[in-house]
């Protein structure tokens, strides 16, 4: 795992970036590409993007981040979209995409010993927002924005959706049935791997289609 050392300072980050690495390779298989580096950065914006030229990943961190906990959840939450981001199916669907990629950096926070404060990362997308319903949230769509220099821009409310459906999604299942998002390509298949007693809260939970 290679880091900008000048913009992200610290052995700590290097090595938490590796351990994240490791554990979602675990929880959601080895990547298509295992052999490109993630190479992190500091930018305007939070993205993974996919460099086919230096093959490798740039993860960008948002640089005015100061608090080691704040980094090491942005680059919990960018490294999933590194580990998943050439998988087929389900997790195609940006909404399903960000609320697994939130869900993956709660259990990496957590698994830190840093409980505390993912509540508190929990709480600070929910402030100030009434969540829709998740048929508008299927529906919502980002959009680019130049003040960030081409960063991701998500519709109000958006996340504070993310949040509040992803945790009762883990209130539900277990983590493990929930990693199985990132494998499926029907919404059936993976129900299927389900116990039979939660699949109607999770169709309902979900916005599920019956067919």
């Amino acid at each position: 795992m290679q880091i900008n050392m000048n913009p992200i300072e610290g052995r700590e980050l290097q090595l938490f970036a590796e351990r994240v690495s490791e554990v979602y390779r675990d929880w959601f298989g080895p990547p298509a590409d295992p052999h490109w580096p993630a190479v992190l950065v500091a930018a305007a914006f939070e993205k993974c993007v996919r460099n086919f030229v230096l093959r490798e990943y740039t993860v960008s961190i948002y640089y005015k981040l100061e608090r080691e906990e704040e980094k090491k959840a942005s680059i919990a939450h960018e490294l999933y979209h590194r580990a998943t981001m050439r998988f087929p199916g389900l997790r195609k669907q940006m909404w399903l995409d960000e609320l697994l990629a939130f869900l993956a950096t709660m259990h990496i926070l957590k698994r830190e010993g840093l409980t505390e404060f993912a509540e508190a990362y929990r709480n600070s997308l929910c402030l100030g927002y009434a969540p829709m319903d998740v048929h508008s949230l299927q529906r919502s769509r980002t959009k680019r924005s130049w003040r960030t220099l081409g960063g991701i821009v998500y519709p109000p409310r958006f996340l504070a959706t993310v949040a509040n459906v992803g945790t009762a999604l883990d209130n539900l299942l277990e983590w493990h049935e929930i990693c199985g998002l990132v494998t499926y390509r029907e919404w059936r298949q993976w129900l299927n791997t389900l116990p039979p007693d939660v699949r109607p809260q999770t169709i309902e939970l979900l916005g599920i289609p019956e067919r």
